[in-house]
C-alpha cells in the first residue's frame, strides 16, 4: 500500500461526494471497523513510546532552567513505568 502525504495548505478540496462518504463512515458502529491491516501494539512498541515520553518530559523539565533535584529526575524517569 502506498502512503499519501499532503501538507496542510495543500489538501484537496472536500467534495460533496467525499463529505457523504465521511458521514456514512461516521454513522457506522465501531464493531464494523476492520482493523486487520493495522499491526498490533507489542511490548517493544509500548516500551519505546514510554522511553520517548520520558526523554521528552525530562527535556521539558530541564528547559525550566532551574536546578533539578535527583528526586525530580527519578520521578520523571519512573513516572510512566
Amino acid at each position: 500500500m502506498n502512503m499519501v502525504r499532503y501538507k496542510q495548505n495543500e489538501l484537496p478540496a472536500l467534495t460533496e461526494e467525499r463529505k457523504a462518504e465521511l458521514m456514512a463512515l461516521a454513522k457506522r458502529p465501531d464493531n464494523e471497523i476492520d482493523y486487520s491491516d493495522i499491526p498490533t501494539l507489542d511490548e517493544g512498541i509500548l516500551r519505546r513510546a514510554l522511553r520517548s515520553l520520558e526523554k521528552y518530559r525530562a527535556a521539558a523539565a530541564l528547559d525550566k532552567k532551574e536546578p533539578i533535584t535527583e528526586e525530580e529526575i527519578n520521578r520523571l524517569v519512573h513516572e510512566f513505568r
